[in-house]
Parts: structure tokens; sequence; C-alpha cells
């Protein structure tokens, strides 16, 4: 979910060859987050890569979230849910 200056709150899904972004209502923020983690958790489970063993984020993958909650991509409560799953807490 990525959130614009004046509040509103956009699904934006990117392929290697698309990129698709709607406007989520603010009632349907949670389904719509639901729906982002189902999405996610799909292609973790088809990518190739091998995992690390851990089952946690790498520093740099903690550093891209650090990143959009600077930007203002990320709310802070976003950032704390997605540092805390990394994390594995």
């Amino acid at each position: 979910m990525k959130k614009r200056i004046g509040g509103e709150k956009y699904l934006v899904v990117e392929g290697p060859d698309f990129s698709w972004m709607v406007e989520v209502a603010p009632k349907k923020v949670g389904k719509a987050m639901v729906f982002v983690n189902n999405v996610n958790n799909a292609a973790k489970h088809m990518t190739t890569s091998a995992p690390n063993g851990t089952g946690r984020e790498s520093p740099s993958e903690l550093e891209q979230l650090a990143s959009l909650h600077d930007k203002g991509i990320l709310t802070d409560e976003e950032f704390s849910a997605a540092k805390a799953k990394a994390l594995g807490i």
C-alpha cells in the first residue's frame, strides 16, 4: 500500500512488464492489506532463490522498509508491523 500527501491510499501491483494502481477507500484499507499480504506470501513461495535459512529478512530488506517509512509510503503502524514480521518477533 502506498499513501499520497492527502492521505489517500493506493494499492500498487508491479510486475516485470506492468504496473497497476488503484485508490483504496478508507474503509477498505484493512481488506486491501490482507490482499497485499496474501499476494506477497504467494510470491515468496514461488521464488526460485534459496532461502537464507533463518526465516528472517536480510539487513538490506530492513533498510528498504526503513526507506519506505522515511518517504511516507509506510505509516508508523505499517512500518512497525513489517519490521516485527521481518525480524520474526
